[in-house]
């Protein structure tokens, strides 16, 4: 019996390391409204290539933030992506939880626009946060 255990606790985690699978690369943007910067992070090797943020607008509606991001495909190919967005307030805490990661797909050269409302009026700041999609499912 405490074989089996035994074997149970030191094969347990190989499973569970069998089951993980490597995230694509993300490319965030961060928009602050207080200064009206965007500012971009690259996590994973190059973030996403071939994806250009061409542009980026904010203002206030019904004192939510709005922000909306036009994208574009500068590959010669089609691209698969999936976005995620974060809210903070002016202090830089989160606010709820970060929206599900969602498809969207762009032909060759085409362009994609993303619009977001904040889920309150506390919120100043938003990440945007662009991977491939993921294919394996």
């Amino acid at each position: 019996m405490h074989k089996q255990l035994l074997a149970l606790a030191l094969l347990a985690p190989l499973g569970l390391l069998s089951a993980c699978r490597t995230a694509s690369p993300i490319t965030s943007y961060l928009i602050d409204e207080r200064s009206g910067e965007v500012d971009k992070t690259k996590a994973g090797f190059l973030g996403v290539r071939g994806l250009e943020l061409v542009s980026i607008n904010h203002e206030r509606r019904d004192g939510r933030l709005f922000v909306q991001a036009q994208l574009r495909n500068t590959t010669g190919s089609h691209l698969e992506l999936e976005h995620s967005v974060e809210w903070y307030d002016q202090n830089g805490f989160l606010i709820g939880d970060p929206t599900p990661w969602k498809g969207t797909n762009l032909g060759r050269g085409e362009f994609y626009t993303l619009a977001f409302t904040g889920p309150t009026t506390a919120a100043s700041q938003m990440r945007l946060n662009l991977r491939r999609r993921d294919t394996v499912r």
